[in-house]
């Protein structure tokens, strides 16, 4: 019955928030002097990489576990080539670093 109650309960809160008038776009919009860039897209497979800077708390594990999981799918297995995490510690700079040099190796 609690597990009953507790959904209802959930069910409850999630249609009042579909009525809720909490979305507002424009803080979404990007400022008038943006520039956007934008590129064709291309078919895969794709080289992914994860660039993560730490990995020593509960979350980033979980996020580092969730992206392979995500990479292992049977949809999108397929679509990827490539899929490398790298974990570089509390260095800034060491983590832009591993991007920079992923981009650079295409």
């Amino acid at each position: 019955m609690r597990h009953l109650a507790l959904t209802s309960a959930f069910a409850a809160l999630v249609a009042g928030m579909a009525h809720a008038d909490t979305y507002r776009p424009e803080c979404f919009a990007p400022a008038p002097d943006t520039v956007t860039i934008q590129y064709d897209a291309k078919d895969g497979p794709y080289q992914l990489a994860f660039v993560n800077g730490f990995a020593g708390n509960d979350w980033r594990i979980q996020a580092i576990q969730s992206a392979k999981a995500w990479a292992a799918r049977p949809e999108n297995a397929g679509k990827i080539a490539e899929f490398t995490v790298v974990s570089v510690g509390n260095d800034s700079a060491a983590q832009l670093a591993a991007i920079d040099n992923y981009i650079a190796a295409g």
